[in-house]
């Protein structure tokens, strides 16, 4: 694994200037070795990067901040990308904008489907066990997010402050007796709770468009009425925070200013205010917004009692790691990624008291994944222990088991039944996820479905879609499902108003150290990456001898020699396989497939970087 999920994630700024016309721009990324071998494609609205990635089998539609999206691809990844502009007018832009956004929306809706009827599986599963007198085992219950955050029921605590102040609140406004009851009513409501008799109802034959409702069965209540009877025991006992849910970094963690004490007190009053409007709320999953605000809350007051940032461990509990020993080999690597984690965490610190009180809930969001992630780096930087990364957003939704499960009110068969006809739903949505969304190289790829949900904002009419974009590019006529056949249609077809290509990192690299040194002392050295300074942050690739993105001429025999030393790392895991499971191994197969194309004048592998510090951005001409 690489750790490119280390390097902050906000690097670059590519969206165009505020107040400039209104356009979209097609992003043409080359080829590099590991996914998109064969290059990739995307659409940039605004500040949003749109653009279709193959996970686990099926195609997924990706909505990216732009500035992340050139980090990862340009400095991380080393690809260059093409990027053609067309200018459109503004309802042409809100259109698209609008219409990738619901297609979006409408895979999440199916995706959590999916997650629904899988999490009532295994509540079923439960239940039928509890039926037939078998207990539940540690850690089994029903996963409510959010409760993980605080002290378990049983052990002896101190109230923590802000819940006890919100407690008294609500005794205040609607009685000593009101969380008791409302906790008594939920309970009872649980446990007459049982799955609906009969066969499940016939599952629609899916859209990419259209959304799926919310769960409301059997499963999807089970867990809305777990996570509010925690919510008002946790809140009832004024229960505090675990000792490990939020950083205690002593002085590592940054110190917070007048400014920032200000901002968070208003922040967490206005909190305190919202929070008891959840007891009365409708939405069905009013109790897990009652934990995590009521974690938050605690963290905030957390921090202003101490003068320090505190926010909640937000870390998946199965985040992936890098162990120890692979950060030893690295021993610069951890100090120059906290000095630019710290850097933003400020910077987002500074903007979240800089905004209005009304508008620093986003705010807030920005800076507690930042946090989490510098919280990460110093604790791995002080322990030497493993890294947790994680390259999606950080949210607060640490899970605890609801264990309190009894069998409902009905036979063992029933809750058997009940079980198989939620496996079958489920196989029949995996298969129609499949058939939707199911990747395919050449007629459903990251290319054919860019330009039919492109299509689909207007409509499906070539004739309005043509005059919004200047001509028509299908994908899926030709070649034009391959990436860089895709672009050469848009360049002949589209309006462009615009064309520039932001180098790779390597690119930028080498073209200053020629400036600098001269063609051919740059042009000998930088040939290969046991000599190469521009690629010397981090690389990590199967073994090679020679670089081929900028030698065409030559590209055959270095190919040839890069082809010869894959074949000697294949050879060297063959003997390796029994003590390393394989990982040599594969990686001269990796290498051996990337160098084949070399023969044939074709580039595919360009090097990676493992990191890359913040003020590469200005390496590869984009602002910061």
């Amino acid at each position: 694994m690489r750790l490119r999920f280390l390097a902050a994630t906000a690097s670059l700024l590519v969206a165009r200037a505020a107040g400039a016309a209104p356009e979209l721009a097609f992003l043409h990324v080359e080829a590099n070795a590991g996914g998109s071998s064969g290059g990739h494609v995307a659409l940039r609205v605004g500040d949003a990067t749109w653009h279709y990635q193959n996970q686990a089998g099926l195609l997924l539609l990706v909505r990216e901040d732009s500035r992340r999206f050139v980090h990862d691809t340009a400095l991380i990844e080393n690809r260059p990308i093409h990027v053609l502009r067309v200018g459109v007018s503004a309802e042409a832009e809100r259109r698209v904008r609008e219409r990738f956004q619901a297609r979006l929306g409408a895979q999440q809706s199916q995706l959590d489907a999916l997650a629904a009827l899988r999490a009532e599986r295994e509540l079923l599963a439960l239940l039928a066990r509890r039926a037939a007198g078998s207990p539940l085992r540690p850690g089994e219950g029903i996963a409510v997010a959010g409760a993980g955050y605080f002290a378990a029921p049983g052990w002896p605590f101190e109230p923590d402050p802000a819940l006890a102040r919100l407690r008294a609140r609500v005794a205040r406004e609607r009685g000593e007796s009101f969380l008791a009851r409302r906790a008594d009513a939920l309970r009872r409501e649980l446990q007459a709770l049982a799955p609906s008799p009969g066969a499940a109802p016939a599952l629609p034959r899916l859209d990419a468009d259209v959304a799926l409702p919310a769960s409301d069965g059997f499963g999807a209540r089970a867990a809305d009425l777990a996570a509010g009877i925690e919510a008002l025991r946790v809140l009832a006992q004024a229960r505090p925070l675990q000792p490990d849910a939020i950083w205690s970094g002593g002085d590592a963690a940054p110190a917070l200013d007048a400014d920032a004490v200000r901002a968070l007190r208003a922040f967490r009053e206005r909190l305190a205010d919202t929070l008891p409007a959840l007891l009365d709320a409708t939405r069905p999953d009013w109790g897990t917004a009652l934990l995590v605000g009521m974690a938050r809350l605690a963290a905030l007051d957390a921090s202003l009692r101490e003068g320090r940032l505190r926010v909640l461990d937000a870390y998946p509990e199965r985040a992936a790691r890098l162990d120890s020993a692979r950060l030893r080999r690295e021993p610069g690597l951890l100090p120059a990624l906290l000095v630019d984690a710290r850097a933003r965490v400020d910077r987002e610190l500074a903007a979240f008291a800089a905004r209005e009180p009304g508008a620093r809930q986003a705010a807030w969001s920005d800076l507690e994944d930042s946090a989490n992630r510098h919280r990460e780096l110093a604790r791995a930087a002080a322990t030497g222990s493993a890294l947790r990364v994680q390259p999606e957003r950080l949210v607060p939704l640490r899970a605890a088991p609801f264990a309190e499960l009894a069998a409902p009110p009905a036979a063992a068969g029933s809750l058997a039944a009940a079980l198989e006809r939620t496996a079958a739903g489920e196989g029949q949505l995996e298969r129609e996820l499949g058939r939707v969304h199911g990747y395919e190289l050449v007629t459903h790829n990251c290319v054919s479905e860019l330009f039919a949900t492109l299509s689909a904002a207007f409509a499906g009419d070539p004739i309005l879609e043509g005059e919004a974009l200047g001509g028509l590019v299908d994908g899926r006529q030709g070649l034009e499902f391959i990436p860089f056949a895709a672009a050469a249609s848009v360049s002949r077809h589209w309006r462009l108003v615009g064309r520039e290509t932001i180098p790779s990192l390597r690119q930028a690299r080498v073209a200053a150290m020629r400036e600098r040194e001269g063609e051919l002392a740059v042009a000998l050295r930088e040939a290969s990456p046991l000599t190469a300074r521009a690629g010397a942050d981090g690389a990590r690739e199967s073994f090679f001898l020679f670089y081929t993105d900028d030698a065409v001429w030559p590209r055959p025999l270095f190919g040839a020699l890069n082809l010869g030393a894959a074949a000697g790392e294949t050879a060297l895991g063959l003997v390796a396989a029994p003590f390393d499971r394989g990982r040599t191994l594969l990686r001269g197969l990796e290498g051996a497939l990337m160098s084949l194309p070399e023969l044939a004048f074709v580039n595919l592998r360009k090097g990676s970087y493992d990191w890359v510090p913040e003020s590469a951005r200005r390496e590869i001409g984009v602002a910061p």
